[in-house]
């Protein structure tokens, strides 16, 4: 069956992966903006056997970006009826102006909820009448591994593993806790460039980063307020300050400010963790990353 995926790229990739992963359209068209355009490049070798094009808008031009759109479309000769577009990315002007076309082709219509550590893909049909229909909600499985998940986001990056003990005992326990829920953990990840990131973890489509610190300074907050922004990791990740001792309370209240969850291992700073310390971080990880009803 052919499905061309019209796919609104904005600076997160993960709401254009998913949904791509779990349609599996024969065509998908990344409609990007020179600010996102790398965004684009960073999903393309990610589609697997999907035919991968690219259509570059202007990002604010509603009129402009639908004509734009709709050339496309006609220059290929597609079917409305084999049409799906996914508005959860890109600029609103964007999400409005595939929104208009898809409207007056009565083309199908999608889109991706990531809150709560959840993906939720909502379908959307046009009647007759032009009314909007919602036609099905599809919870999405486990789609995408972390090598996809930092390779859209970073395009390249090095793994290189633990180095202190601490860190070893932490990604030790994690990785050890797969029966449990964790997915998969991958250590001292490094963005061409960029900061090191101690510990990336996975339950299914969601994604933790962690810093894993002896001391508690700032240090570790600004590390991880680094790596899951925008322009590394996404805001979608969650984010982990992982020490062997208790944050000042300033750090604390910095912590919590900024949604990083801070979990306390005391038996952390000999290296070996104690099977309390143990249970505490692969059932705090588990609950965050959705894992945990």
């Amino acid at each position: 069956m052919t499905r061309i995926l019209i796919a609104l790229v904005g600076e997160q990739p993960a709401p254009n992966l998913l949904p791509l992963r779990f349609l599996e359209p024969s065509d998908v068209v990344f409609v990007a903006t020179e600010r996102t355009q790398q965004v684009s490049n960073n999903l393309a070798p990610l589609a697997r056997e999907t035919s991968v094009q690219h259509c570059l808008v202007h990002p604010y031009r509603v009129a402009e970006i639908r004509r734009a759109l709709e050339a496309f479309i006609a220059a290929r000769g597609w079917r409305a009826g084999d049409l799906i577009f996914n508005v959860t990315g890109g600029t609103k002007p964007m999400a409005l102006a595939a929104f208009s076309l898809a409207q007056e082709m009565r083309a199908h219509v999608v889109y991706l909820q990531t809150e709560g550590n959840v993906s939720l893909l909502y379908r959307y049909e046009f009647a007759a009448n032009g009314a909007l229909t919602l036609v099905g909600e599809d919870r999405i499985p486990e789609t995408i591994g972390l090598d996809d998940h930092l390779r859209m986001y970073l395009g390249a990056y090095g793994e290189e593993g633990v180095r202190e003990p601490f860190e070893r005992a932490v990604v030790g326990a994690l990785q050890q806790a797969r029966a449990s829920g964790i997915s998969e953990v991958k250590a001292g990840i490094r963005p061409v460039g960029a900061l090191e990131i101690d510990v990336v973890v996975r339950c299914g489509n969601q994604v933790g980063v962690g810093e894993i610190k002896n001391k508690s300074g700032k240090d570790g907050i600004d590390q991880l307020n680094s790596v899951a922004s925008q322009r590394y990791l996404g805001t979608y990740v969650s984010k982990f300050l992982i020490v062997s001792q208790p944050l000042e309370r300033n750090n604390a209240e910095l912590a919590e400010a900024y949604r990083i969850i801070t979990i306390v291992l005391p038996s952390g700073c000999t290296g070996v963790l104690s099977p309390e310390d143990r249970e505490t971080l692969v059932e705090t990880v588990l609950t965050h990353l959705g894992a945990r009803r």
